[in-house]
C-alpha cells in the first residue's frame, strides 16, 4: 500500500485533465496550456519504473478535458467560446518532440441542452469515449477516416442513450442492450430505470456479467441476457463481506478473478464462486 508503491511525477503548472493511452503511456493537460506525454510505467505488464516526462508540446486554445481514444489520436473538450471537441492528432516521434501540437481535422460543436455539459470520458471496457450532457445525454464520439490528409482525424458525436442524470461511470452493453450508468449518489441506471441504489462501484465480465459493489460491503452480480433488451436481473450476491470502501478495479474476460482496491490504496485479487463455477464449466466444455 502507499506510500511504498506511490510514485511521484512532477510537472510545471497544475493539470486539468489526465488520460491513459492504450500502450500505458500518459497524457496530462496542464493550466498553462501544455500538453505533457509520460512513459509507460509496464513492462511486461508487470510496474517496471516510475512513468517520466517523455515530451511537451503546446495545444491550442483553452481546453478542459482530454481523452485518448485511439493511439495517436487525441481528443478534446474545450468550452470557449462554446463547447466543441477538437481532435489532436500525435506526431510518430511525439515520444521526443518538444514544440507545437496542431489540431488537424474538423473541430465538433457538442450541441447541449440548456443544461450544458458535463464531461468527455471513457466507456468502462472500451477504448472509445463519450461525452454526458447533465440532463443525463450520452453522446458516443466516433473516429472516422478520411481521404484528406488535413481531415485524417474526422470525430463524429452520435447519440447513444438517456441516463436520469450524469453518470460518474458509464458502459453500454454488447449487442445494442442499452446503457448502464452509476451516479455519484450510488444509483446503477439501466436506461430510465434504477437497478440498484448505494451502488460504489460496476465492472463487466464476458459482456454477460454485471459486477457491482455496495455500499453494505457487499458484491453482487447481475445476469445480463443474450438477445434481450430487458433489464439485467440480479442472480447472486458472493455471499463475503467486503471490506468498507473497497471498489472494483477489473473483470478480466476468460478468467474466474476479480481485481478490487482497497482503501489503503493496495490492490487484491478475490475469486468469486460465480466467476469459478462458470470459469470450471467453461473449461470443461472446451
Amino acid at each position: 500500500p502507499p506510500p511504498m508503491c506511490a510514485a511521484s511525477l512532477e510537472v510545471a503548472s497544475p493539470i486539468l485533465s489526465a488520460t491513459w493511452g492504450s500502450d500505458g503511456r500518459l497524457a496530462l493537460l496542464c493550466s498553462d496550456g501544455s500538453l505533457v506525454l509520460c512513459s509507460c510505467p509496464f513492462e511486461n505488464q508487470e510496474w517496471d519504473k516510475p512513468p517520466t516526462v517523455q515530451a511537451t508540446m503546446k495545444v491550442p486554445g483553452r481546453l478542459f478535458q482530454l481523452a485518448w481514444p485511439a493511439p495517436h489520436l487525441l481528443v478534446a473538450l474545450s468550452m470557449e467560446p462554446k463547447a466543441v471537441l477538437i481532435p489532436l492528432p500525435l506526431p510518430a516521434n511525439a515520444s521526443a518532440s518538444h514544440g507545437h501540437l496542431v489540431a488537424h481535422g474538423r473541430a465538433v460543436e457538442v450541441r447541449a441542452s440548456s443544461a450544458g455539459v458535463v464531461r468527455l470520458t471513457r466507456e468502462v471496457g472500451q477504448g472509445a469515449c463519450v461525452v454526458q450532457m447533465v440532463d443525463g445525454c450520452i453522446m458516443s464520439v466516433l473516429l472516422a477516416r478520411s481521404g484528406s490528409s488535413s481531415d485524417a482525424a474526422l470525430v463524429q458525436l452520435v447519440p447513444a442513450a438517456t441516463l436520469p442524470g450524469p453518470s460518474t461511470t458509464v458502459a453500454a452493453l454488447a449487442g445494442g442492450r442499452g446503457w448502464i450508468g452509476l451516479s455519484k449518489r450510488g444509483k446503477l441506471w439501466w436506461g430510465s430505470e434504477t437497478l440498484a441504489e448505494g451502488v460504489t462501484s460496476l465492472a463487466i465480465h464476458e459482456g454477460r456479467l454485471l459486477l457491482i459493489t455496495t455500499a453494505a460491503c457487499r458484491l453482487q452480480a447481475y445476469q445480463i441476457d443474450d438477445g434481450s433488451t430487458s433489464a439485467p436481473s440480479l442472480l447472486c450476491d458472493d455471499g463475503r463481506m467486503l471490506e468498507r470502501g473497497a471498489v472494483l478495479v477489473a473483470a478480466p474476460d476468460e478468467d474466474q478473478r476479480v481485481l478490487m482496491s482497497m482503501p489503503r490504496g493496495n490492490l487484491e485479487v478475490m475469486h468469486p464462486q460465480l466467476l469459478v463455477v462458470r470459469r470450471t464449466c467453461a473449461l470443461l466444455a472446451a
